[in-house]
């Protein structure tokens, strides 16, 4: 629906792309189905096969399409090609699915296939949910869906309609090449940066698909959520805040690396969004888990409210900014939304006593921001690495001893315990 809202806004349409991404998203829709249904059966091993079945799939055809077929009439265009690809492959996944709940993804014989289900229990029996409540507790699922769709991909829309022209701005030479509409530069600058967000973001979401049946599970059995809660987010957040700091420090090299970039100005803007998408990053994974949390609490109502808030703030941040800066403003409003919406979960979580805040989790957040601020300024230094756009081997060196080196010193201060508990348990 939110695909033929925005399509309707456009002053040119192909509605020949616009039909396969409905089509696609019908069919993601059902492979989230059918991977609820083994998620619900603690069938993890087979859910992690069907999420990645539909990209792998979709890799293969594209290898053939792109291989045999390029430059005939199948797929006349690359974006062509990689829907009709992703069509194909949430297909494999959706029957995969299917396979592997026994074909009853509605769960009628779920004790039958799993032996893991107990039928008896009321509170997971569906006979004992009237349709009324059933009907009303999705409803509050699809508004908070809804909501959290729009505040995170409104803006490539609002970019288009309120960019001015912004090449002055971004210092870029004379005889760099501006389209009619300013919007369309501003939308390629975000979406050369957005699209790391979203392969940053796989590692997150997939801890949270784990992370709700195991908090789920805790509330229903009445047991501690705090170790659970405490380890997630320190995981998430150490990764995130690795990949923020290479993004401080390497964003431009990197950013030059992947798109031929070879005009520095350019060079350095791409920099700076990488960064600050690495910063969004940072807050999103904090609501992968306190989301999550919140989730598994039952309390859908009050986090389709916050999404309803925070997209409100996307939007009035997003008027103001996006004229003033462009694709900067943008992540501005995309930066301001994520934040309210990660302390928003955090709030509701020690509200409901799911996870209380201790002092001695501070040394944390300083080991976090400390320890890895000193080793890539070090590694930085050492290497002599400057402002002019470097793409040498050397900066690739550069940035691989100091994630290793902050993974191996962070790991250790983080999860040096866990890791020995675990270690003595297997020995």
């Amino acid at each position: 629906m939110l695909v033929l809202v925005f399509s309707a806004v456009q002053p040119t349409i192909q509605w020949n792309l616009i039909g396969l991404v409905v089509v696609n998203q019908v069919l993601a829709a059902f492979v989230l189905l059918v991977r609820s249904v083994l998620q619900g059966r603690h069938l993890f091993k087979w859910d992690s096969i069907v999420s990645v079945a539909d990209r792998f799939t979709a890799i293969v055809v594209l290898i053939v399409a792109f291989g045999l077929f390029s430059g005939t009439g199948i797929g006349s265009n690359g974006v062509e090609k990689f829907l009709v690809a992703q069509g194909l492959g949430y297909l494999v996944a959706f029957f995969l699915g299917v396979i592997c709940t026994g074909g009853d993804i509605l769960g009628r014989k779920s004790e039958k296939l799993t032996g893991e289900f107990d039928a008896s229990n009321e509170t997971l029996n569906s006979s004992t949910v009237s349709f009324s409540t059933w009907v009303q507790g999705m409803g509050w699922f699809v508004v908070l869906g809804l909501a959290m769709s729009a505040f995170t991909r409104l803006d490539i829309q609002m970019l288009q309609w309120f960019t001015l022209d912004i090449t002055s701005e971004l210092s870029l030479p004379d005889d760099f090449p501006r389209p009619e509409n300013p919007g369309f530069l501003a939308n390629g600058m975000y979406a050369k940066g957005y699209r790391f967000l979203d392969a940053a973001l796989i590692f997150s979401s997939m801890l949270s698909v784990q992370l709700l049946p195991l908090f789920s599970k805790r509330l229903a059995e009445k047991l501690d959520l705090q170790p659970l809660v405490w380890l997630g987010f320190r995981l998430v957040f150490m990764v995130s805040v690795l990949a923020a700091f290479a993004g401080y420090f390497y964003g431009k090299s990197l950013m030059a690396m992947f798109y031929k970039i070879t005009v520095d100005a350019e060079a350095f803007n791409m920099g700076q969004l990488f960064f600050g998408f690495m910063l969004v990053f940072v807050a999103m994974s904090t609501v992968h888990v306190f989301g999550t949390l919140v989730t598994a609490a039952g309390d859908v109502r009050w986090l389709s409210f916050l999404a309803i808030v925070c997209l409100i703030i996307n939007v009035l941040v997003d008027r103001l900014r996006i004229p003033l800066m462009g694709p900067f403003g943008a992540l501005e409003g995309g930066l301001a939304t994520q934040l309210v919406f990660a302390l928003g979960c955090i709030y509701r979580a020690h509200k409901r006593d799911l996870f209380i805040w201790n002092w001695k989790y501070a040394e944390f957040f300083v080991f976090q921001i400390v320890v890895p601020a000193v080793i890539f300024s070090i590694f930085w230094a050492v290497f002599g690495l400057t402002s002019a756009l470097n793409t040498t081997p050397i900066v690739w060196l550069s940035l691989g001893c100091s994630l290793l080196l902050s993974v191996l010193i962070l790991g250790y201060l983080n999860f040096g315990k866990e890791l020995k508990e675990w270690l003595s348990s297997r020995g």
